[in-house]
Parts: structure tokens; sequence; C-alpha cells
């Protein structure tokens, strides 16, 4: 029983970092810096041939988010805790 809580705490924590990693699997490329690119840039192609889940959908959003960083640093604080 004492063990198993390790078992269900570590299976959270992987739960929650694959979280994190589905909500950062996207594509800034072509946001720039909030405007986009003056040239075309096919971004679905370029996500494609470098494994990116998808696309940003909004440029400020896309250079200006700082979320990622905030989970991938509390879920890896999470982590350090339960081992």
């Amino acid at each position: 029983h004492h063990l198993l809580a390790y078992v269900w705490m570590l299976n959270r924590d992987v739960d929650r970092l694959m979280d994190c990693y589905r909500r950062s699997n996207v594509l800034p490329l072509g946001s720039g810096a909030v405007a986009g690119v003056s040239y075309p840039v096919d971004r679905q192609r370029v996500a494609a041939a470098l494994g990116f889940a998808r696309i940003s959908e909004n440029s400020i959003d896309a250079t200006g988010d700082r979320d990622f960083a905030v989970e991938v640093v509390a879920g890896a604080a999470l982590l350090m805790v339960h081992l």
C-alpha cells in the first residue's frame, strides 16, 4: 500500500508533464514580432516536417506566452518532491 502511493504520485506527474507537452507542441514560426512575416511560409508543412502537432493561431499569444515555462518548472518541481 505504501509503495503504491508513489505509483499514483508518479502517474499524476507523468500525466501533468504530458499535458504540458501537448499544450506547448505548437509551432510559432511565422508569428514574427506580433505582425508575422512578409514572405510566404507554408506553416502547416513546416510544422509537419519539424514534428509539431499544430501551428499557433494567434501571433501575440505565440510570441508573448510564457505559460509553457511555468508549467514545465512546476511539473518538474512536483516530480522532484515525489521522488
